[in-house]
């Protein structure tokens, strides 16, 4: 039964990723990493606007725009399709292992089905999708290095450096990869300093 639910998740999940462009803005990102290539350098100008044409164009998300020119150049749109859905289902998978628990695996599996339903719109050929799979991965690394990996491994965390200075330039949700690393050094602040004073048996590592 939980081997079924698992699988009807994911094959809706797989349904809702394949599905045509529909949207002006994939044009405009691969127009600009076309631009950007042929220029060699980031867009800074805003060419696009009627009404704001010329005026500086803070272009944060420059390196998702040349990836998807490369993607689209290689493999045509329908290949720009699958790279943006692998993406998507990637997160997902890294979320779902990151919830997922033997003892309550039917919550860890609405929860997934749930976050499904409600961003279905946002699974779109956009800059968008790299910061889906990049939160996932802050989750994932930072929920391994918590209850998982042994203290050797700690090193692992600095990958997040290199992670970070990429989302940054993929897209403008960079800063969720800044919150979340807080997120969880004041959890092990909370763990450390007030939960151990309620609860003499309570264990969590260094």
């Amino acid at each position: 039964m939980k081997k079924i639910l698992i699988f009807l998740t994911f094959a809706v999940l797989a349904l809702l990723l394949i599905h045509p462009v529909q949207n002006g803005d994939t044009w405009m990102h691969l127009k600009s990493g076309q631009l950007m290539i042929e220029r060699m350098q980031v867009l800074s100008i805003d060419d696009y606007s009627y009404a704001a044409a010329g005026k500086e164009w803070l272009n944060h998300q420059w390196l998702s725009q040349v990836i998807f020119y490369f993607v689209y150049k290689l493999f045509g749109i329908n290949g720009l399709i699958f790279f943006s859905a692998i993406l998507i289902f990637s997160a997902f998978i890294l979320l779902f292992i990151s919830t997922y628990k033997g003892n309550n695996w039917l919550l860890s599996i609405f929860l997934i089905l749930l976050i499904i339903l409600f961003s279905q719109e946002q699974f779109l050929a956009r800059p968008l999708i790299f910061s889906l799979f990049l939160f996932s991965l802050f989750i994932f690394i930072l929920h391994r290095y918590k209850y998982v990996w042994p203290p050797e491994k700690e090193k692992y965390l600095y990958v997040l450096i290199t992670l970070q200075i990429f989302w940054v330039n993929l897209h403008g949700a960079a800063i969720m990869g800044i919150f979340l690393v807080w997120a969880y050094i004041a959890g092990e602040f909370i763990d450390n300093n007030i939960r151990r004073n309620f609860k003499n048996d309570f264990y969590i590592k260094k």
